[in-house]
């Protein structure tokens, strides 16, 4: 199995779950299972537009989250970056200083997603 089936399985697994508890919460709220026999077109089509809706924004909230972190990891960087430099002028152990930049920047890009 390679990393993508890997990812591909966990998210099949995670909607399963979600999708029972989504089933769950759906028959406390409305005393049974969603039937589409209970609803005409119009009705399902606009629960359908309201749940679309709602993902529109929690997708855009993510994004957002994203962006600011992205921002502040490139904050990060560009210190790490200074405080580098700034250690290069002052120390005759460049190659330790470079390695531990590295390191530096590996756990950034770990921290990333």
């Amino acid at each position: 199995m390679n990393e993508n089936d890997k990812f591909i399985r966990t998210a099949i697994s995670n909607f399963g779950i979600i999708q029972q508890q989504q089933y769950e919460k759906g028959i406390k709220k409305y005393g049974a299972p969603f039937n589409p026999d209970h609803f005409n077109q119009r009705e399902v089509s606009a629960h359908a537009f309201e749940e679309l809706a709602d993902l529109l924004v929690y997708v855009s909230g993510m994004s957002e989250k994203l962006s600011k972190q992205e921002q502040k990891i490139n904050k990060l960087e560009t210190s790490l970056k200074l405080v580098r430099n700034e250690a290069l002028r002052d120390s005759p152990d460049r190659e330790r200083i470079n390695l531990l930049y590295r390191k530096a920047l590996f756990l950034t890009d770990l921290h990333m997603f």
